[in-house]
This record gives structure tokens, C-alpha cells and sequence, in this order.
């Protein structure tokens, strides 16, 4: 992709190699869940052609079957399997030119192209990053046009580093109570060299130069990262000590993530046929005593505050906090277009075992795996209270995009909040009740699309409450809750 951009190739280009190249496992995934969908609700016979060949291809017994000769002991792949695989994908290219010829199926299994990109930023700009030893930069898609503009700053070196002081922070420092001021201090590092190095050239870039004037609608940006930057907190960038408040994310515009261009051409397809007039349902999960965890009293009260506020707008509710299991979450999710949990997480080392602490952790665990499995028709908005549900500890699957946050939007909830690193309990009670109370206000129904600034005005409130009298502001209290999707 860098090399694209020192070639001169035009953005979209460049953008189109970066898809490609990152969120491997999860487009999979997606294609299976929108591509291969739309065609065969459209052309169900290439659909089945198309699946049937697909798994021809992949099974063993095509590509790497190995008979073993048995007079000289060495394994060899026969040469009737050879041009039989040969064969296949032959005839799979074949059908995937036929299915590219047909109107509307022109960019199948290619990404969005570039008219969907632009489509896509209707609400608001999407900002993707890309950085590497070559050079770094931002692609900035707008209605208008997709363009990029070259960060110098913004080095592997540079982002290392914000990595480092991350990690120190929030798993070291903040778990000592005579090292939190430095946790504190380092966090702070991390915001202002993230403005220092890109985010505020990328604001100016776009326009965002100055606090939304109140009264009016702020606008939105939606920030897609790779590599060590998708870990760092983008939306909380900037100098929250400063006089000037303007000189933050967080006071100029409303943040969203998304784990690529794709899944969010996703979730705009998953929000366009979302619960279409029917009464949308709720499941909320919680779990104050935990095996092994420590209690987390406040969860009682978190989901007694959005049971009411739901029930007041009319929302049937389902209350499970009396030991839900594994089993029984798999089995009520795809009944319900809004899920809450409020609950113990962990990011494990195998990205795909990351997981939510039910009843049955220990044995059953509910992981990532499990949740990226399930496709679920009605899924409208979930809420993800927990810790670490946006982490990644395996730095070398970080382009994967691969956490608890991307598997429950791969379910199909086109909206989901999540959480950077660990939260504070009572604060989080206290975030999700705002945000429920935003997104219903005095409007008739649920409109997930609110979701958005619902947390970022009780996030915003969060910050400014918490450092009143302070020093120095503490953004590891209020800097890892995150918005996903749309």
C-alpha cells in the first residue's frame, strides 16, 4: 500500500490493497454473511455452484490429499489430483466472471468499491490509517472523493512507543495505587503524541477545527487503524490539560471505530434491513458474583437502571442475572435485537478464546469464537460492559481485528459500545445508563444510530467530572470506552 502511494496510484488503489491485506479472518466471514447472502437470495443456483465449488477446492481430499508409494516410502500428491484442483479452479474463476457480469454484482468478493466507500461517509467522514517503515498516512473518504494525506510524524517508531506507554499504563502502573500517577501521566503521553503526530493534521484536514457550536449537531468521524495504532485510543487524543478545549478529539467531533471499510459496509447493509418495523426485544446479562473474580456490585444497579429506562419506551426485557451459562446466552441471543452484557471479559492470547466470564468460564467459557458464529437476523444495538472487550494481546494478529467487540458485530448488531482496556466499575454503571437514556430520549422507539453520541456525552462528562480539582486529568477512567459501527 505505501509502495502504491510512492508509485503515485491513486488512493483508492492504495486503499483497495490495504482491505485486502488486513481483517483476513473477519472478511471471510463477511462474505459468507453479505456477498454469498445477497446472491443467493438473487441467483440461487450460482449460489449453490458457487459454495460447492469453494468447498471442492478447500477439502483434502482435492488439495492436499498424499498417497504414500509404498516401495520407496515417500508421501507424493498424485497427478489426478493435481489436475483435478486444476479443473476446479478453473471452473471457479469461470463462475466468479460470470457472477462479476451480472448487474449489481460487478465488485463480488472485491471489497467495496470506490462509489460505496464515498456512499458509506454520508454521516461523516471515515479516516483510515496506514503506517509503516516506508511512510505513514491517512486515506480520508468524504461523499466527495477519497484522498490521502501524508503523515511524517506518525512513524512504526512513534507508534511503538505510544504502544510501550499504553501497556505500562494500564497493566502495570494501573494496577498499583503508588504507581497510578505514573499510569496517569504516561496515558496523557499517549494522547498528546497521537494529536502531536497526525490526529490534529487529520481533523484540520477535514475541517474540525473548533468546538461544535452548541445547540448544533456534532459532526462525526469514523477511524479505522491497523497494526499497534488500533490498539491506542484515537477518539481520546489530544491535550485535555489544555486552556484551549478545542485542542482534543473528543471536544470537536463524535468518534466511531470500525475494523475496516468492509465491516462497515457491513453493518450499513445489517442496519438498513435491522428489525424494519418490528418490536424490537432486549437481553440484558449480568453477572455480580463471578467464580474465581472479584463481585462487581454495581451491575445489580446497572441493569435494574436499563431494564427501567427500556421498559419505559415500551421495549420488552429479559433479565438473566442469576448464573447465566454459555449455553443459555447462545441460546436467547438470536431472539433479541438488543443485548447488554454487564460482566467480567478477558483478552486472551489466542485472540479466538477471548471471552466473556459467565457462570461456567471455567469450563464452558463464551468466547469469541462462539459469538463470531452466530448470525443473528434481528440484532439492532449491543452493549458490551466489560473490560478488554476491544483489546488484542496478540500483537501479531493485531490486522486480524479480532476481539470480542468484532465478533458480536459480526453476529449483526451493527452498533456496538466496547471497551479499550479495564474499566471502573461504578463509572461504567453510571456511562451505560447515559447512553441508553441518549439513544431513547424522548423519541418513540429504540435508534441505535444514537448510540454514538449518547457515549460520547456521558464520556465527556465522565472526564470533565472526574478531574474536577485535579492536577492532571485521568484518562484511563474515562478513554476506553469506544463506539463501533455505525
Amino acid at each position: 500500500m505505501s509502495l502504491a502511494l510512492e508509485d503515485k496510484d491513486p488512493p483508492y488503489k492504495a486503499l483497495k490493497l490495504l482491505e485486502i491485506g488486513r481483517g483476513i479472518l473477519a472478511n471471510l466471514q463477511l462474505e459468507t454473511r453479505s456477498d454469498i447472502s445477497v446472491l443467493k437470495a438473487q441467483h440461487p443456483e450460482l449460489a449453490r455452484r458457487f459454495e460447492e465449488l469453494r468447498n471442492h477446492i478447500d477439502s483434502p481430499s482435492t488439495s492436499s490429499a498424499m498417497n504414500e508409494d509404498r516401495t520407496s516410502g515417500v508421501n507424493v500428491l498424485p497427478s489426478i489430483t493435481i489436475k483435478s484442483q486444476q479443473s476446479l479452479v478453473n471452473q471457479f474463476d469461470h463462475l466468479l466472471s460470470e457472477i462479476r457480469s451480472l448487474p449489481g454484482f460487478e465488485n463480488f468478493l472485491n471489497g467495496p468499491s470506490e462509489t460505496q466507500m464515498r456512499s458509506l461517509a454520508t454521516k461523516g467522514p471515515i479516516v483510515v490509517f496506514n503506517v509503516s517503515k516506508i511512510r505513514s498516512d491517512a486515506f480520508l473518504i468524504t461523499v466527495d472523493q477519497i484522498r490521502s494525506v501524508h503523515l511524517p510524524l506518525l512513524t512504526t517508531e512513534s507508534v511503538t512507543h505510544f504502544g510501550s506507554l499504553l501497556w505500562e499504563s494500564i497493566f502495570e502502573d494501573a494496577t498499583s495505587l503508588r504507581r497510578y500517577p505514573q499510569g496517569i501521566t504516561k496515558m496523557n503521553a499517549v494522547l498528546q503524541g497521537l494529536w502531536d503526530c497526525g490526529v490534529k493534521q487529520v481533523l484540520e484536514e477535514l475541517g474540525f477545527t473548533q468546538m461544535s457550536v452548541s445547540g448544533q449537531p456534532w459532526p462525526r468521524v469514523w477511524w479505522v487503524a491497523s497494526g499497534l495504532l488500533s490498539l491506542l485510543p484515537i477518539h481520546a487524543a489530544g491535550y485535555h490539560g489544555s486552556q484551549n478545549p478545542s485542542e482534543t478529539v473528543l471536544d470537536r467531533v463524535v468518534s466511531s471505530y470500525a475494523f475496516s471499510v468492509k465491516t462497515l459496509t457491513y453493518a450499513a447493509e445489517k442496519a438498513s434491513k435491522s428489525h424494519r418495523g418490528e418490536q424490537l426485544e432486549a437481553i440484558l446479562i449480568g453477572m455480580p458474583t463471578t467464580p474465581d473474580q472479584r463481585n462487581l456490585p454495581s451491575v445489580t444497579k446497572e441493569i435494574t437502571d436499563i431494564q427501567s429506562a427500556l421498559t419505559r419506551s415500551s421495549i420488552p426485557v429479559l433479565v438473566e442475572t442469576d448464573a447465566p451459562t454459555r449455553a443459555y446466552a447462545l441460546s436467547k441471543l438470536p431472539n433479541y435485537g438488543i443485548v447488554h452484557f454487564a460482566c467480567h471479559g478477558i483478552s486472551a492470547q489466542d485472540p479466538s478464546q477471548s471471552r466473556l466470564l459467565l457462570q461456567d468460564w471455567q469450563t464452558t467459557p463464551l468466547t469469541v469464537s462462539d459469538l463470531s458464529s452466530l448470525v443473528i437476523e434481528s440484532a439492532n444495538f449491543a452493549y458490551l460492559s466489560t473490560c478488554h472487550s476491544s483489546a488484542m494481546r496478540n500483537l501479531r494478529l493485531l490486522d486480524e481485528s479480532i476481539n470480542l467487540s468484532s465478533a458480536i458485530q459480526l453476529c449483526g448488531y451493527p452498533s456496538v459500545v466496547g471497551s479499550l482496556w479495564q474499566l471502573e466499575a461504578s463509572h461504567s454503571a453510571e456511562v451505560a445508563k447515559s447512553v441508553y437514556e441518549w439513544i431513547l430520549g424522548d423519541n418513540p422507539g429504540f435508534d441505535a444510530s444514537r448510540s454514538s453520541e449518547g457515549l460520547h456525552s456521558a464520556v465527556r462528562q465522565l472526564r470533565d467530572r472526574t478531574r474536577s480539582g485535579r492536577k492532571n486529568d485521568d484518562p484511563l477512567v474515562w478513554a476506553p470506552f469506544i463506539h463501533v459501527g455505525l
